[in-house]
């Protein structure tokens, strides 16, 4: 998975996260492709669920801030990937699930970026630049 200005959402501190969590991505598709040994695999697992974690944390509050609508199904988003990941993460103590796992993190990660993230970044975006005009108006007036 590589970055491209496609994956941009607006928000620079997003951006960056996005950029962290796909290279994540990338080192754990790149681990099973070259047949790299499962402990790194499983530990590459970690590092992206614990990267996502604190990325969803940041989103949710950022949209709670903004008092974004959607923030319930975007909260069920982040939990059904961290549940599945995990899961993956179990099962592959006991069976071969790389290329499921590569797969389905390749996907969510594209979809959830492309609909859902684009989504609440440009209503994030466009509430602050109306915060702002709302600000600059009352300062204004006080002039």
């Amino acid at each position: 998975m590589q970055w491209t200005d496609d994956y941009l959402v607006g928000i620079a501190e997003i951006d960056e996260q996005h950029k962290s969590l796909l290279g994540a991505a990338s080192a754990i598709i790149e681990s099973l492709h070259q047949g790299r040994k499962w402990l790194e695999i499983h530990s590459a697992m970690l590092r992206l669920l614990e990267s996502a974690k604190v990325h969803f944390a940041v989103e949710e509050s950022l949209m709670r801030l903004c008092r974004y609508p959607g923030l319930k199904e975007h909260e069920n988003e982040h939990q059904k990937f961290a549940d599945k990941l995990t899961g993956l993460q179990l099962e592959s103590l006991t069976e071969d699930v790389s290329f499921a796992m590569a797969a389905f993190i390749k996907k969510w990660l594209q979809q959830h970026i492309h609909n859902t993230d684009k989504q609440f970044a440009t209503f994030i975006l466009e509430a602050t630049a109306i915060g702002d005009k709302e600000k600059a108006g009352k300062s204004e007036r006080a002039a």
